[in-house]
């Protein structure tokens, strides 16, 4: 399950491209990823959605015992940039460093896969 497939197929397939060897298998869970947002878009619809559906909105509005607020990382884009930091330019920050942001982006990371969850289990409640 995933929110907004489209965008974690196309990382996947960068992946397989990098990776022939597990093209197949990457594939293969492509094939079988489902996608909650238009289950979002197209029944559920809450004020505090703010006319957008991101996962950060519809969170707040559905699951809002979940909260980025207080993490480091708290938005798909900076994570992005920090994960590019990581792979690409080690050599550009202390061991201590690098340690410390691959804990906030697991952390940023934890907080998506459970919010994902959570939201999948309050959208059965409200079917």
């Amino acid at each position: 399950m995933a929110y907004n497939a489209s965008f974690e197929t196309r990382c996947l397939r960068l992946i397989g491209g990098a990776l022939p060897q597990l093209r197949g298998s990457i594939e293969d869970i492509c094939s079988r990823i489902r996608d909650a947002l238009p289950v979002v878009r197209n029944h559920v619809y809450h004020p505090d959605f703010g006319g957008g559906f991101g996962l950060k909105m519809v969170l707040a509005a559905l699951v809002p015992e979940l909260s980025y607020e207080g993490l480091e990382i708290a938005e798909g884009n900076v994570a992005s940039v920090h994960l590019a930091r990581l792979l690409f330019e080690p050599d550009r920050m202390t061991g201590e460093e690098a340690e410390r942001l691959r804990a906030d982006l697991l952390r940023y990371c934890a907080l998506d896969t459970l919010g994902l969850a959570r939201l999948l289990a309050r959208l059965r409640e409200i079917a």
